[in-house]
C-alpha cells in the first residue's frame, strides 16, 4: 500500500498523484471522496481538489480499479448536526459546498464546539477511512495506491496497522462506516 498525502488545491500535489500512479502502476487506487458526493470531483476544472480528479482519471487510464473510501456525505452531516444542532444556514452552505475552512470559521463564529467538530472531521473520519481501505484490501489483494489529504495519511495507516483498535474506537463512537463505491472507469471518461 502507497500513501499519497496531498495538499488540496495545490498544483504540486496534482503532478505528484499523476506520476505517482504512472510510476506504481496499482490495480487499485483508494480516493479520499464520499461516495454519495463525488461527481463534482469530476466536473470540477478549476483546482478545487483537482487532485481526486486527477487520481481517479489517471488510474482508469492505466486500468486500475478506483474506490471511493471516505466517510458518505450524508452520514457525515448526521454525525455533525448531532454535534452542533440547528446552525445557521451559511454553516450548513458551506459544508454542502465542501468548503471545510469556510465550515470550521462558522462553526468557530458561531461558537459551537470546534473541538468536537475537529474531531469529526479528522479522527472519525480516519477511522472510516481505514475500515474502508481494509475492505477494499481484502477484496483486491493487489498493489494498492491511496490518495488522502496529508492531514489523514497517519491515522489512516495507525488505523489500518492496528484493526483492533479502530473497530473499539468505532464501536465506542457507534460510527457507521456506509459504503465503499468501485466507481465506474465509463463514469469517469465522460469527464475529459
Amino acid at each position: 500500500m502507497r500513501f499519497l498525502g496531498v495538499h488540496h488545491r495545490h498544483q504540486m500535489s496534482i503532478a505528484e498523484v499523476e506520476d505517482v500512479i504512472h510510476d506504481e502502476r496499482p490495480e487499485a487506487v483508494c480516493v479520499e471522496l464520499p461516495p454519495d458526493d463525488y461527481r463534482k470531483f469530476l466536473e470540477v476544472s478549476s483546482y478545487l481538489e483537482t487532485e481526486m480528479k486527477v487520481a481517479m482519471v489517471t488510474a482508469c487510464d492505466l486500468g486500475a480499479e478506483v474506490f471511493l473510501v471516505d466517510w458518505e456525505k450524508s452520514l457525515l452531516e448526521r454525525r455533525l448536526r448531532g454535534i452542533i444542532p440547528g446552525g445557521s444556514r451559511e454553516l450548513w452552505e458551506k459544508f454542502a459546498a465542501g468548503d471545510v475552512p469556510g465550515f470550521l470559521r462558522r462553526v468557530r463564529d458561531e461558537g459551537r464546539d470546534l473541538a468536537a467538530v475537529q474531531e469529526v472531521l479528522l479522527k472519525d473520519r480516519d477511522a472510516v477511512i481505514a475500515h474502508k481501505i481494509a475492505r477494499v484490501e481484502e477484496g483486491t489483494g493487489g498493489s494498492m495506491v491511496a490518495v488522502l489529504g496529508a492531514s489523514h495519511v497517519d491515522g489512516v495507516r495507525r488505523f489500518l496497522e492496528n484493526p483492533e483498535e479502530r473497530e473499539a474506537f468505532m464501536g465506542k463512537r457507534s460510527i457507521q462506516p456506509g459504503r465503499v463505491l468501485r466507481l465506474p472507469c465509463d463514469e469517469v471518461s465522460v469527464y475529459y
